[in-house]
């Protein structure tokens, strides 16, 4: 075994400290108008509906583009509470903390007028969802939004509805 590695030189003097890696020359300036599309690249179809990116894609896309989620977390949590009953508007305030100590945040609300029937009913997991999706969009500052906040309703023609009803009382 020994005649194995006749021959062979140690190297005595190489640098093994870490160096800053870059995990894509070439990738665009945060600030490039570029920037939107190489991120949405990263989405996998499965990550997207609609052309509009879902959470977990930006969970994923958040934490190869940026670094690891060190806390992902609601700071607090508004649930609707009409007479005990889970009905109404609910609103979260979600935090995402990166590794190297980014921190992003943003709020989202559920309720009847802003979210399709079938998720009504989970308005408090519903808006928490769509928070986190919210400030993972402002960390990968991303000039859409995500699929979690979108509706079939007319949303307009549901608030004009509502100043209306107000308007006659």
């Amino acid at each position: 075994m020994e005649k194995l590695f006749e021959g062979l030189e140690t190297v005595q003097d190489v640098d093994t400290s870490i160096k800053d890696v870059v995990k894509d020359a070439g990738n665009p300036d945060v600030t490039s108008p570029e920037w939107n599309d190489y991120v949405l690249s990263h989405f996998e179809k499965s990550e997207m509906y609609d052309g509009r990116p879902l959470c977990h894609g930006l969970r994923r896309v958040a934490e190869f583009l940026i670094g690891r989620i060190v806390s992902s977390r609601p700071t607090q949590v508004f649930a609707p509470n009409n007479n005990g009953q889970e009905i109404g508007r609910a609103t979260v305030v979600w935090e995402i903390i990166f590794q190297n100590g980014h921190v992003f945040s943003d709020v989202a609300d559920c309720w009847e007028g802003n979210t399709d029937d079938m998720f009504c009913v989970f308005n408090t997991a519903t808006a928490a969802t769509r928070a986190e999706g919210r400030a993972l969009r402002k960390a990968l500052r991303l000039r859409t939004v995500a699929a979690e906040e979108m509706t079939k309703k007319d949303t307009a023609a549901v608030v004009r509805s509502l100043s209306q009803a107000k308007a006659v009382v």
